[in-house]
């Protein structure tokens, strides 16, 4: 993994761009998988607020800035390498270097109906990418049930 650097009670990962695209790709090799947040400033003021929300971002496997303030307060603290990583074109670049490799995606989340546009939208992009499912859960906590079901879903997928 990377250097860390702690802005505001949360802590980033120290990566490029590219670096975290071969960190994806090299677990991904390796069968393991984990999960990818990028803060912006207002998820920070959330996660300062809420031990949920806060926890929620520390249990992740890697964090990076999704806004150039973080990087700038990263870069102040002299961490150099620090960049932005804007959420919708970690997913792009994630969608590209899929392409043959044998990964699949399940596009999980938003409103009724977005995850099945993401994945139209990226299909035309990627003719080849894997889309295996998309599911928009209910706007509200799910039951353990409804969580496992989900969760077997995507293991299926």
């Amino acid at each position: 993994m990377s250097d860390r650097v702690s802005i505001g009670g949360l802590d980033f990962d120290v990566v490029t761009g590219t670096q975290l695209i071969a960190q994806v790709t090299d677990a991904i090799g390796r069968g393991l998988g984990g999960t990818i947040v990028t803060p912006n400033v207002d998820i920070c003021r959330l996660a300062g607020r809420d031990p949920f929300s806060r926890e929620l971002v520390a249990s992740a496997s890697i964090v990076v800035p999704d806004g150039m303030p973080l990087v700038w307060i990263s870069r102040l603290m002299g961490f150099s390498a620090v960049e932005r990583v804007y959420g919708p074109d970690l997913m792009i670049a994630v969608c590209e270097r899929s392409i043959g490799s044998g990964w699949r995606h399940f596009f999980y989340g938003g409103a009724d109906g977005v995850p099945d546009l993401l994945a139209r939208r990226l299909s035309e992009r990627f003719p080849r990418l894997d889309i295996v499912g998309t599911y928009s859960p209910p706007f509200r906590s799910l039951t353990q049930a409804e969580t496992d079901a989900i969760v077997e879903r995507i293991n299926v997928a």
